[in-house]
């Protein structure tokens, strides 16, 4: 079932492959946000759990599927994975220098306090 001939998959099979990485992606985003939210203990609960759990699997068999028809899809998904790690690791190492305040001193601060008022 390989796709033997050409070893690129077509753009309709890798335009499929990006839609349903952004569906997994929303799913397992929502699963995360239920699981956070903490069980309640109902039966609605339950019932959304078992749907986001049903609509990620489904999502990932097509992918599983897509994967082994066109298995650069896979190289691609790993690419997109190491991509989107390094852009959290740098968006992380920017917040954590931007904590350090930059600017003139004036007379109102003193060691980071209000000294004065303004008038």
């Amino acid at each position: 079932m390989e796709n033997k001939l050409n070893n690129t998959a077509p753009p309709h099979a890798r335009a499929l492959f990006y839609k349903k990485i952004g569906e997994r992606n929303s799913a397992a985003a929502d699963l995360q946000l239920l699981v956070r939210r903490g069980a309640q203990g109902d039966l609605s609960t339950s019932i959304e759990l078992e749907k986001l759990i049903d609509n990620l699997s489904s999502i990932e068999s097509y992918m599983s599927t897509l994967t082994k028809v066109f298995p650069e899809l896979e190289e691609e998904e790993e690419h997109i994975r190491q991509y989107s790690l390094g852009k959290i690791l740098e968006k992380q190492k920017s917040e954590s220098t931007k904590s350090e305040i930059d600017g003139e001193k004036t007379d109102l601060y003193e060691d980071g306090k209000v000294v004065s008022k303004f008038k």
